[in-house]
């Protein structure tokens, strides 16, 4: 099975997994919590925070997949959700957001806490598939 394949039936999983936990609220994606249908809110759990850090961590795969397009070849998108796909793997549920100057790595527990040298592993082969993904989409001319 295709890694984007594999990334995307992983993606549907997750949505159907969060909206089965939903259980009727909404959920406010700025500030995660759950709005419920009377307007109070509720925290949410911290099994639904990573339900809710998975499922924004592989749609970001997909979105980008998806806008890429056929701009890249086949190969490159198919590095990009594997690159995603093995950090889902090695330490997910997890939210990986790289800056310039500094990447974030959200955990469930939600709080900031230095990556043991495993994570920083996986952390590390992520950005390095993002990187190529990325060399993939610009080409030195």
């Amino acid at each position: 099975m295709s890694a984007i394949k594999t990334l995307k039936d992983r993606l549907q999983e997750s949505l159907e997994r969060l909206s089965a936990a939903a259980n009727g609220r909404e959920l406010e994606i700025m500030k995660p919590q759950w709005r419920r249908q009377d307007g109070s809110v509720e925290p949410l759990t911290r099994h639904e925070r990573e339900l809710v850090i998975r499922w924004k961590f592989l749609s970001t795969c997909a979105e980008t997949l998806d806008a890429v397009g056929a701009n890249v070849s086949f190969l490159a998108h198919q590095a990009l959700a594997a690159a995603y796909l093995q950090a889902d793997d090695e330490i997910g549920p997890v939210l990986i957001v790289p800056g310039p100057e500094k990447t974030n790595v959200i955990f469930g527990e939600g709080v900031d806490r230095p990556l043991t040298p495993p994570e920083q592993a996986a952390v590390n082969r992520f950005l390095d598939g993002l990187d190529a993904y990325q060399r993939a989409l610009n080409p030195p001319q």
